[in-house]
């Protein structure tokens, strides 16, 4: 069956996700933001371009006007509590879970609420330990359909937390014997069903679950194994050439950076307090912390590099930059973080002021 012809509208739109698109894998963000909002203005009553517009303020570090964004894409939406589940899923992908969870209990209260805005967020309660509320979620998704392989995931997970391990058993096992389930929960299920095994001593069974799960994963490891190998390399290459020296010397120049800026960095092995040492140092007024984050990668390092030949290394990169790019990016990385400290303020937008209607 064809599909209908798409309107000169409707083709302009996609040439400029396309453009988007490009932009932002150029690391123009600007530009790809920019494009965005040309197609929402195209299709003003189209949520889905709202969406995509608030997904990327938000992956900019600007909350504030992400949520306006995902104010107005509920706003204008023919389906409010699907939308709602969007934006709530879309706030997770930049990190922002205080914000996901208001979407989601805001889906969860219409009608209509798909099971997948229902399960997110019975997950995230479970994570935090609100059992009782994330069982209600379950129960409601039951009622919509109980086979759905997300539900049974999230039933076996509750009755492995109040300690009904073999109820949990044969749920993950039911969950995991149907030929559709989908990756991710599959990934899970196993992962739990391992430790339910293990901890009932059942050693060569979790070890077998944990062999077929990992054989799932190595199937789709590829990209993610030259990544990594990609990083570990050149892991080693600073190793090699950012010596005692080197660093001396950048000490050194740093005065030709203005404004100076203070900055630490705060590193230790896995489970050995830094994270309650960065809380404790964060409580003070005058120290902004940036917990575990790609900002340095992402707003500092990869702008400086773009325009390099492939394989240049990175202290030629660093040593080649002029001071005023370098201290260009060190602006951007503190105003992305001084958005970050912001995005649990009130926001600022007409449409946090408009109310819902079923």
């Amino acid at each position: 069956m064809s599909r209908p012809a798409q309107t000169k509208s409707q083709q302009a739109v996609g040439r400029l996700l396309q453009d988007a698109e490009a932009a932002w894998g150029q690391q123009d963000y600007q530009k790809s933001i920019s494009l965005i909002e040309q197609a929402t203005r195209k299709e003003p009553s189209n949520p889905t371009l709202l969406l995509d517009l608030a997904r990327a303020h938000g992956l900019r570090y600007d909350f504030p006007a992400a949520e306006c964004c995902l104010e107005k894409a509920v706003m204008i939406s023919s389906g409010r509590a699907s939308t709602l589940g969007d934006a709530g899923r879309i706030c997770l992908e930049f990190e922002q879970v205080e914000m996901a969870i208001r979407y989601l209990e805001r889906a969860s209260q219409k009608k209509g609420v798909p099971i997948g805005a229902l399960m997110t967020l019975a997950d995230i309660y479970i994570r935090d330990s609100r059992i009782d509320e994330a069982a209600a979620l379950v129960g409601r998704a039951a009622q919509i359909d109980r086979k759905d392989s997300r539900v049974l995931l999230e039933e076996a997970a509750l009755c492995n937390l109040r300690g009904k391990s073999g109820e949990a058993e044969a749920i993950f096992r039911t969950l995991l014997s149907k030929p559709d389930v989908g990756v991710p929960v599959r990934v899970r299920g196993l992962y739990d069903l391992a430790g339910i095994l293990d901890r009932s001593g059942r050693y060569d069974e979790a070890m077998s679950a944990l062999l077929e799960v990992k054989a799932i994963q190595r199937a789709h490891a590829a990209p993610y194994a030259a990544t990594l190998q990609h990083i570990q390399n050149r892991a080693k290459e600073m190793e090699r050439t950012i010596t005692a020296e080197v660093l001396a010397r950048w000490r050194a120049d740093a005065v030709k950076l203005h404004p100076l800026r203070r900055i630490a960095l705060l590193c230790g092995h896995p489970r050995s307090g830094t994270t309650l040492l960065e809380q404790v140092l964060d409580a003070h007024p005058d120290i902004v912390s940036a917990e575990e984050t790609k900002m340095m990668h992402d707003e500092a390092y990869l702008p400086l590099i773009r325009d390099f030949p492939e394989g240049t290394s990175i202290l030629q990169a660093l040593d080649s930059t002029p001071p005023s790019l370098l201290s260009t990016r060190a602006r951007t990385i503190f105003a992305a973080q001084n958005c970050i400290c912001r995005s649990q303020s009130a926001v600022d937008c007409s449409w946090t002021r408009t109310r819902d209607s079923t």
